[in-house]
């Protein structure tokens, strides 16, 4: 890793975001060819709300412009109150753009939204989409899914699907689209469904699964990643029923995971990569 301690998300084209919690540092990583590029450090909002600071906790989307091809990162963040007060306050969204590497404040979002602890994200279909709860007056009112849409910078509120609670739940994609996986707490069955269109399906329920703990998200072929007893990760295929155990073993509980991608996209802007050219036309100018 490029970043001591770094969260890391995506990919989206074989492309990484890195955020270091501790540092506030930032950056893109492609791998696959060994380029890292450090963000300029984000900007504050001009009118923050008063007695307050901005708080360390983040959540955090990164995909790319369908319209443009241009790569993004889109930060939510909160504030704390510096007079220990217990208020709330709307969250505000910037959004970097690796086109004009700046970044530029979006607004607030309309309503509170819990969405502190939510590292792991989904982007498909050009937008990002996180998975919370939407409060009114400090009181939780319910789940909800809250996407962002790359092209037009713009937030959506979705109602999740009627599944059966208690149950343990992440996002994914099944069939290139958005995915609600659910995994009930007793019963310990498994439930997808997929959104089209602003319509929820539900694609299968399977199971049970005795062992299993928590979905962690989606693999390739529309297999599932899952955790169970031990905190063991297994991948399961829907058609068969048929779980694999990943021989993957851990002390903590995992916050998500991604499949590899090879990408030979460069993260240099037009003036570096010119001027790169222009150096090796020199060495072999002079060779």
């Amino acid at each position: 890793m490029p970043m001591y301690g770094a969260y890391v998300c995506g990919p989206c084209d074989g492309l990484y975001y890195l955020y270091e919690y501790d540092f506030s540092g930032r950056a893109l990583w492609n791998p696959t060819i060994n380029e890292l590029k450090l963000l300029p450090q984000i900007i504050e909002k001009s009118d923050p709300p008063p007695n307050t600071t901005p708080a360390k906790n983040e959540v955090y989307g990164f995909g790319s412009d369908p319209l443009t091809g241009d790569y993004k990162v889109a930060v939510i963040k909160g504030y704390w109150s510096t007079n220990d007060e217990d208020v709330s306050y709307p969250l505000s969204v910037f959004v970097y753009s690796l086109r004009t590497n700046s970044w530029k404040y979006c607004g607030d979002l309309t309503r509170e939204y819990d969405l502190a602890s939510n590292k792991c994200y989904i982007f498909v279909k050009g937008c990002c989409f996180w998975l919370g709860s939407s409060s009114q007056d400090g009181e939780n009112s319910g789940e909800v899914i809250v996407s962002f849409d790359m092209a037009s910078d713009s937030f959506q509120e979705i109602s999740v699907p009627n599944y059966q609670q208690p149950a343990s739940k992440c996002l994914g994609i099944y069939d290139d689209s958005l995915a609600f996986i659910s995994v009930h707490d007793d019963e310990k069955t498994l439930d997808l469904w997929t959104l089209n269109d602003g319509i929820w399906t539900k694609k299968f329920g399977i199971g049970p699964f005795p062992d299993v703990w928590n979905p962690i998200g989606h693999w390739k072929d529309n297999k599932l990643i899952l955790e169970c007893e031990e905190r063991k990760l297994v991948l399961c295929d829907p058609n068969t029923q048929e779980i694999k155990d990943l021989a993957f073993h851990q002390d903590m509980s995992c916050q998500g995971i991604f499949a590899y991608m090879e990408s030979l996209v460069t993260l240099k802007d037009k003036t570096e990569s010119k001027a790169g050219e222009e150096e090796v036309k020199g060495d072999a100018g002079q060779a």
